[in-house]
């Protein structure tokens, strides 16, 4: 009997904003749609919950870590993640190992904010 693996099983959206067009003849900004890439085969870990409620609104921060083999793009904190349906952004820059005698990895901290 084989035993199951649940690290790494879950598969995380990457969306960038596409390269603009540049401006039309009436001087309109062209814009694309995003362009979102699969990654398979990563971990996602929750990192932290908080929540405040002393200030005007109540707000719910929520982080987690994503990690595993390196994505076919190239991620950066201007990119968003979408996972299970929700949008999360990209905290800082991705940490990205790779080179001789070592496992090949990314892991980057996502967050969302509510409230």
């Amino acid at each position: 009997m084989r035993i199951p693996n649940y690290l790494h099983a879950d598969t995380v959206t990457i969306v960038q904003a596409a390269p603009t067009g540049g401006l039309d003849a009436d001087g309109v900004p062209q814009t694309a749609p995003p362009v979102e890439t699969q990654w398979p085969g990563v971990n996602v870990q929750q990192v932290n919950t908080n929540e405040d409620t002393t200030g005007y609104r109540d707000q719910t921060a929520r982080t987690y870590r994503v990690a595993g083999s390196p994505p076919a793009v190239t991620i950066t904190a201007a990119d968003t993640i979408r996972w299970g349906g929700t949008d999360y952004a990209v905290i800082g820059e991705p940490d990205i190992r790779t080179g001789r005698n070592r496992i090949n990895h990314t892991s980057l901290e996502i967050q969302r904010i509510t409230g």
